[in-house]
């Protein structure tokens, strides 16, 4: 995933156990997920690498990621 329309596409395609794995890269948007994992498949949003990451919600306040 490179991108904000990307990352959104994944969000709202998500399923239980999905790992969604960011580009180094700032993704601004307001970003929302409907799914939900579970105990043992947990959805996994994360980036290749930790410090090259920035998801920027704006100050987005019905945004949940």
């Amino acid at each position: 995933m490179s991108d904000a329309a990307g990352l959104s596409a994944a969000l709202s395609a998500a399923q239980a156990g999905d790992v969604i794995v960011l580009a180094a890269g700032t993704y601004a948007g307001q970003f929302a997920i409907q799914a939900s994992g579970t105990a043992d498949d947990p959805i996994v949003i994360r980036g290749e690498d930790a410090r090259g990451v920035v998801i920027d919600g704006g100050n987005c306040t019905g945004c949940n990621v």
